[in-house]
């Protein structure tokens, strides 16, 4: 939608949007705002283990995060914010694991082909912690921040790979984009990749001075690469594995 937004018929008519499956960047929707200018945004909370719509938040137009919260539990949900260690909730602004509780989740993890059960379980439901890393606002919804394999320490500071994600895809002309941590540790880089420049438009030097100017100086990606598209696993999102072995190769 947002590669053809520019020379597509306006759908004035469009009412809603639903999005689900990633962080939703408020970048992407300003792109979509002349291409449904009528539309009203909703975001979409789940994963694997709940395979309904976990959690809602319906976008107001305020682009102040970095993502789109995902909101509060939709109806049978609830979306809880715990330490990552001790499972203990956390309080507004803390960041820690993003864990959903309901009476209708799958039947449990997978793990070596088989299918274990879930450990938390209670009268109000069972509990699947899902990995994602997010934080209480203000109002009691949820923001999620990132993922627990998306923070790194380069250099002896811990790094947010979302964040650089995001100073990627701020940049013009990019599509779609991803920073990953590359190399073990004191080796670990940051190695960004992105879709949409043509190839002969692509200039590493000039994007990297760029994000220079907004992140700093560690969280700069040693390397960046162009790709014609971003490699998607079956269930849609960014195969981070191809990418790995494609810069090996």
């Amino acid at each position: 939608l947002a590669a053809e937004a520019a020379r597509a018929q306006p759908l004035t008519a469009l009412r809603r949007m639903f999005w689900g499956g990633d962080m939703l960047r408020p970048a992407l929707l300003a792109q979509l705002a002349g291409f449904a200018p009528n539309a009203r945004h909703v975001n979409l909370y789940g994963c694997t283990e709940t395979p309904q719509a976990a959690a809602v938040w319906r976008f107001d137009g305020d682009a102040n995060w970095s993502a789109a919260p995902i909101g509060l539990g939709s109806d049978g949900f609830q979306l809880l914010v715990v330490d990552p260690v001790t499972k203990a909730p956390l309080g507004i602004g803390e960041t820690g694991e993003i864990a959903v509780r309901s009476n209708f989740l799958s039947l449990g993890y997978v793990e070596a082909g088989r299918i274990l059960a879930p450990t938390d379980r209670g009268a109000d439901g069972d509990t699947y912690y899902t990995g994602d890393r997010g934080l209480y606002l203000p109002d009691g919804a949820v923001l999620m921040v990132g993922r627990d394999d998306d923070q790194v320490k380069i250099r002896g500071h811990r790094v947010e790979l979302a964040e650089v994600t995001a100073a990627l895809l701020a940049r013009p002309q990019v599509r779609s984009a991803v920073a990953l941590a590359t190399g073990e540790g004191a080796q670990t880089r940051i190695t960004g990749f992105v879709a949409g420049p043509r190839q002969a438009a692509f200039d590493e030097a000039e994007m990297r001075e760029a994000l220079a100017a907004r992140l700093p100086d560690h969280m700069v990606p040693h390397a960046i690469r162009w790709v014609e598209a971003l490699p998607l696993s079956p269930n849609g999102k960014v195969d981070r594995h191809a990418l790995v072995a494609e810069l090996e190769a």
